[in-house]
């Protein structure tokens, strides 16, 4: 991400941080970005960080891809962070990157393969494990679209996109409900919204043998243009069901997620090659309008059970102990 750009997004966040915690200024979490925190300025932020992904997140390992400790450097160096910390003592209780991307002839993202696309993806929304403090994820999304929908006015044609497990109910319900408090809460205008929908999901497959890799994820786009609130959509309930046959999950989700969406009319996959993972087949929908967030429902059955996440060895992270480079980052004034 360019200099300019990224500098940009990152006082745009904070500055959304700021209205948030000045509208509940009795809540005992605090918002800020992370290149601008305290935290930043300790010479152990990074391994802090690495750590509260390695022992936060033991749910469904698709769920949530959590990095090691090089890519919660090279994150921390490269994305704005946004945390949320307990204001009586600065615990990390909640953290989420928002990743930026250029799609050119030259790139092509895999995963949300749109021709001369500039955008930003909220990535794995982590909350402390066992915390008290609810509605954090509700909260990290909405100052991510309310950062971005700001940035999108100083460099027009900016996106901002998010992937999620198609069991990932949790997920799916916090992004609805956020765009929904924006939208009631009068915060790009009145009677106006940040249209929110499905654009299409992926599936991620063995290069050699064409299996799946993981469950389809779906790929959701808020519109960063205000526009009139428009009529609701129908409800659609995408319900998964369990095979007697675990090695036919990923398939039975896969076929169910299909029925569900011919309604919408489901376009040819775009092919891409990753090179660390797989192939990707992205597919998008002809009707993804109509696929308003907070007019869908999944509803998992267990089917996201089975497959949780062990925690790496923090030996590894105890071998790199040591100086390394500074995340922390000037704010503007």
């Amino acid at each position: 991400m360019e200099k300019e750009k990224f500098l940009s997004i990152l006082n745009k966040l904070q500055n959304i941080c700021n209205q948030v915690n000045a509208e509940e200024p009795e809540n005992d979490v605090v918002y800020e970005v992370l290149q601008f925190s305290k935290l930043a300025r300790n010479w152990d932020s990074v391994y802090r960080i690495a750590n509260f992904y390695n022992h936060n997140w033991l749910g469904n390992v698709d769920f949530m891809h959590i990095p090691d400790f090089y890519q919660t450097l090279n994150n921390c160096l490269n994305y704005p962070i946004i945390i949320a910390r307990k204001k009586e003592n600065d615990e990390l209780v909640g953290i989420s990157t928002i990743k930026y991307d250029e799609n050119t002839d030259e790139h092509l993202d895999p995963y949300f393969p749109e021709k001369d696309a500039k955008y930003f993806s909220i990535t794995g929304i982590l909350t402390k494990k066992d915390n008290p403090h609810k509605g954090i994820g509700k909260k990290i999304y909405e100052i991510a679209i309310r950062g971005a929908y700001d940035f999108e006015k100083e460099y027009p044609g900016t996106q901002i996109m998010c992937v999620i497990d198609c069991r990932n109910r949790q997920s799916l319900n916090a992004l609805a409900s956020s765009v929904e408090r924006i939208k009631q809460s009068k915060l790009v205008g009145e009677n106006k919204e940040l249209p929110a929908h499905i654009l299409g999901y992926y599936e991620l497959r063995n290069s050699q043998t064409d299996t799946l890799l993981e469950a389809p994820t779906l790929v959701m786009e808020v519109e960063l243009k205000a526009k009139e609130i428009s009529e609701k959509t129908k409800q659609t309930n995408i319900e998964f069901s369990k095979p007697n046959d675990k090695e036919g999950l990923l398939e039975q989700l896969l076929l169910e997620l299909k029925n569900k969406f011919m309604t919408y009319g489901i376009n040819k996959p775009t092919i891409e090659e990753d090179s660390e993972c797989g192939k990707v087949y992205f597919y998008l929908l002809r009707d993804a309008e109509k696929t308003r967030l907070q007019n869908i429902t999944i509803i998992p059955n267990d089917t996201e059970k089975g497959n949780e996440r062990v925690p790496r060895d923090d030996e590894e992270i105890s071998k790199i102990m040591g100086p390394i480079q500074s995340i922390s980052v000037e704010e503007e004034r």
